[in-house]
């Protein structure tokens, strides 16, 4: 799946050799430092919630449950396989933690 806010296969974690993460949980993915966030990121944390877990949780209520689940529906329609919103919040959590 290609999207500006998955990591390709080539890229990691600034500063940290793959085999550390690895060793530490093998599907965890390196928080980044709330001082080393991209500007777009600091942005979207300006309007998060106290139940929001990470960067994840915000974009989702950002763009809103209704027009979430209508986007999930038609992309499943139209090109038969998820649109990868789950995984993908899965991952911004995990990246942008706010704790």
């Amino acid at each position: 799946m290609h999207t500006p806010f998955l990591p390709s296969a080539g890229q990691r974690a600034a500063g940290v050799p793959p085999a550390v993460i690895a060793s530490i949980h093998p599907n965890r993915i390196a928080p980044v430092p709330i001082t080393e966030w991209p500007l777009w990121a600091r942005a979207v944390a300006k309007i998060r919630r106290p139940t929001d877990m990470g960067l994840g949780d915000t974009v989702v209520h950002l763009i809103g449950n209704t027009r979430s689940e209508k986007f999930r529906k038609w992309f499943h329609r139209k090109f038969g396989r998820t649109c990868g919103c789950t995984e993908r919040q899965r991952w911004l959590n995990q990246k942008y933690p706010y704790k």
